[in-house]
């Protein structure tokens, strides 16, 4: 197995991961805190089942619309980065790839302290935020 992904299969690996976590959510950000001021920070995934074996994965957004997606898998050395930005329109957000030209459009929400990223077809994947930051 190759050891070195490329920015393209990181994205379908996240693109595929984000849609493959079935939870429920709110759409509730919480007293006092707007969705865009809220979505600040780094999120990481709990482990789960992807096509390469238990991976995690995580989004760090900035105030200033950029992202950073890493992923890794288990028992594979490093993890694959890669650096876009986001918009978000009340609760949907668009991130975009530009090194890829890929793009993925999701819902936002919350189930209690952790986003959740609903695709179309209505599968999300919860996120915990991570207290040591981007």
């Amino acid at each position: 197995m190759n050891r070195h992904w490329s920015a393209a299969a990181f994205m379908a690996t996240l693109a595929v991961a984000i849609l493959a976590y079935s939870c429920g959510g709110s759409s509730d950000p919480g007293p006092g805190r707007v969705l865009s001021q809220r979505i600040v920070g780094e999120w990481v995934s709990d482990p789960f089942e992807s096509q390469l074996g238990m991976s995690t994965e995580a989004l760090c957004f900035t105030s200033d619309n950029r992202v950073v997606g890493w992923h890794e898998v288990e028992g594979i050395a490093g993890r694959s980065t890669n650096k876009g930005t986001y918009v978000l329109a009340g609760t949907q957000l668009t991130l975009s790839w530009p090194n890829t030209g890929l793009s993925a459009t999701m819902q936002v929400s919350w189930s209690g302290d952790r986003i959740v990223f609903t695709d179309s077809s209505n599968k999300s994947r919860s996120y915990k935020y991570a207290e040591k930051g981007c």
